[in-house]
């Protein structure tokens, strides 16, 4: 298969789902703005992303673990295709993110003031710098730049009570990120998925630093080949984690001067501020709102994801994860379900049969397209190397250490931490002892 001209309508047809009229109504207004069909169903995976992570204090247990309705979505589009309607899904957090950028200003323009109070005590010129005067304000925010640090982003979800959305539209900008040695947080985006506590001791200054409960919402987009430069390989936790939405290529050149989305933007703003009213109150509330199946809809998702998995060779990983994500959606859909009829936050929330069924559609469709980014992806070891790498990794014996592996690299033109990273995150080597490998 050419994936230069790879479109997922060859494999898994992206035409003729209806998986939005049965949503809930707020949910199903908003698809219902777009004609397309798969516009209505690109917004409606990126609007499930982003409110998944607006929607604080609410838990639902599942396998023995509490989980927050936080979700990872991947959007792949043939190159040049339009996702408008992924950018106005991200005006729905839009409100809450600006609320919290404006508090975290006048915390500061408060801070800078009560430090110039306490260095004119001390007779000296105020110095921002001297953390021990006065203790930073949080620096609250909901979407968190992909492009940062791992120790940035550590500080930014503390700052944010473990809590916030990541949301890139050309995923080459998280790519870019975690090529970084200095900046690489693969793990946290690992654990973060399943809530696990996040924690790194660095020997300078003894910094450390932690998150006990991450929460963190992902929405992506790129091309496939992009996608490759990020998951290399089948085997990377990532994949399974990922809510895959196949964009098909649009053969059509759109009426650009049509007025159909002129008040779109406008449309979606006015909707962010009704989710920052729902986030605020489910803030504020004393104790969380928790989510369940009923009996009868516990016994039909164990039945339908035990045969997905009997059904699914060399998937079982990835339809354990489909089946959070089910779980997860439906809480989405339960909790704005509500809302429809009641005004009051409640203790339980107990998942009507239809959204129920609507989960188990959504997650259908997500799990062909997760038997097409397997069927795909290079499995271990087989990503194509450039010509540089390829002649290193052929000069080198079966066994070395990485002095040898450098030195080689060296004459090929090929820079030390570039071959270090090499051998570091490639499936070919195995790093047997400190310093030495050997070919898989």
């Amino acid at each position: 298969m050419n994936l230069n001209k790879f479109t997922p309508r060859d494999l898994y047809p992206q035409e003729g789902h209806n998986i939005t009229e049965n949503l809930p109504e707020f949910l199903k207004q908003a698809c219902n703005q777009f004609n397309d069909t798969n516009e209505k169903e690109l917004f409606l995976f990126s609007a499930l992303g982003v409110l998944s992570g607006c929607l604080p204090n609410y838990y639902a247990h599942y396998d023995g673990k509490w989980y927050s309705p936080h979700l990872y979505v991947f959007v792949l589009a043939p190159f040049g295709t339009g996702k408008g309607s992924m950018v106005f899904a991200k005006l729905l957090g839009d409100s809450i993110h600006k609320t919290k950028k404006f508090r975290y200003k006048e915390a500061m323009i408060m801070y800078r003031q009560e430090l110039k109070k306490a260095n004119r005590k001390k007779c000296g010129a105020p110095d921002e710098s001297d953390k021990t005067l006065l203790p930073l304000p949080a620096n609250e925010m909901l979407f968190f730049p992909a492009d940062c640090s791992k120790t940035a982003l550590i500080d930014t979800m503390n700052d944010n009570i473990g809590s916030g959305i990541i949301f890139e539209t050309e995923g080459d900008t998280l790519t870019s990120a975690l090529k970084q040695d200095y900046a690489s947080y693969m793990d946290i985006l690992l654990k973060a998925y399943h809530h696990e506590p996040i924690s790194f001791l660095r020997r300078q200054d003894r910094e450390h630093k932690e998150v006990l409960e991450p929460r963190l919402a992902i929405i992506l987009s790129s091309t496939f080949q992009q996608f490759l430069t990020l998951i290399r390989s089948a085997e990377n936790g990532l994949v399974s984690r990922f809510a895959f939405y196949l964009l098909p290529e649009n053969k059509a050149f759109r009426d650009v001067f049509s007025d159909e989305k002129k008040n779109y933007r406008e449309y979606f703003i006015n909707l962010g501020k009704s989710i920052e009213l729902t986030y605020d109150n489910l803030s504020n509330l004393p104790k969380p709102i928790f989510f369940n199946f009923t009996t009868n809809q516990q016994v039909a998702f164990n039945a339908h994801f035990t045969e997905a998995k009997f059904d699914s060779e060399g998937l079982g990983g990835s339809v354990n994860r489909l089946a959070l994500m089910c779980y997860r959606i439906a809480m989405i859909l339960g909790l704005f379900r509500h809302y429809e009829n009641h005004e009051n936050h409640p203790v339980n929330i107990l998942c009507e049969d239809r959204d129920f069924t609507n989960a188990l559609e959504i997650v259908n469709i997500l799990h062909e397209n997760a038997e097409t980014i397997h069927i795909l992806l290079p499995k271990k070891g087989k990503v194509k190397l450039p010509a540089d790498m390829e002649a290193l990794f052929n000069g080198l014996p079966n066994e070395f250490i990485k002095k040898e592996a450098v030195k080689l690299a060296m004459t090929l033109g090929i820079g030390e931490r570039r071959t270090e990273r090499f051998l570091k995150n490639d499936d070919r080597f195995e790093n047997v002892s400190h310093g030495k490998y050997k070919k898989k």
